[in-house]
């Protein structure tokens, strides 16, 4: 049998190895996180060109750049609110009636 201090001794390497796991687990699932983040703003931007060429179809051909740049207006003030309010809101870390505080 081993003693109380031998088994502990044995014991460390595996604790440090299974948090150097964890850490690992931890960072790539915030790197999971990320490219996921990533993808789905430029599936929103495709949806964007996507709409605008919709509407620049459905008007005469003057009326065409006037569409474009209301849709490109449009994307840009999204953006803008998103960046100032929305990540927060969506990601903030505090309670319910201070939301997103911290995200800003």
């Amino acid at each position: 049998r081993i003693c109380g201090e031998k088994r502990a001794a044995m014991a460390t390497p595996l604790e440090g190895a299974s948090s150097s796991m964890t850490q690992r687990f931890d960072a790539l699932a915030e790197d999971i996180d990320a490219g996921w983040l990533v993808l789905c703003a430029l599936l929103v931007a495709n949806m964007q060109t996507g709409f605008a060429m919709l509407e620049v179809g459905t008007v005469q051909r003057g009326a065409a750049t006037s569409v474009l740049l209301k849709n490109v207006f449009d994307a840009s003030v999204s953006a803008l609110l998103w960046w100032a309010t929305g990540y927060g809101l969506a990601y903030g870390q505090d309670d319910f009636a201070e939301k997103g505080r911290n995200g800003f």
